[in-house]
């Protein structure tokens, strides 16, 4: 055994003891800061990703109504267009027919 009294010993233990509570305490508290700055700046990056994503959706919306709009004014062209060759082909075709109606009136 140790020359050195019980009492001096569980003291000395005790002590120990208090400063591996203060130490926990210490690395305790560190981890709370951390989460918290990690908390926080998760917040942050979605806030941030969030605004990035309305953005870019605002972008897609504006860009896909005026491709609407594009095309929208391409169909009324091929439209004005097509009626047109329809008039051409149906004006063909009556002077086509009255001409045979006059050959055959003739005759």
């Amino acid at each position: 055994m140790s020359a050195e009294p019980l009492e001096g010993r569980i003291a000395r233990m005790e002590g120990i003891n208090v400063q591996i509570a203060d130490r926990l305490n210490g690395i305790d508290g560190r981890l709370d800061s951390l989460d918290r700055n990690l908390r926080s700046e998760i917040g942050n990056v979605r806030s941030e990703l969030g605004g990035r994503i309305d953005s870019l959706d605002q972008s897609l919306r504006s860009e896909i109504g005026s491709l609407r709009s594009d095309m929208n004014s391409r169909f009324a062209q091929v439209d004005q267009k097509f009626m047109w060759v329809i008039g051409i082909n149906v004006t063909s075709w009556t002077t086509v027919m009255l001409a045979l109606i006059a050959l055959l009136a003739r005759h």
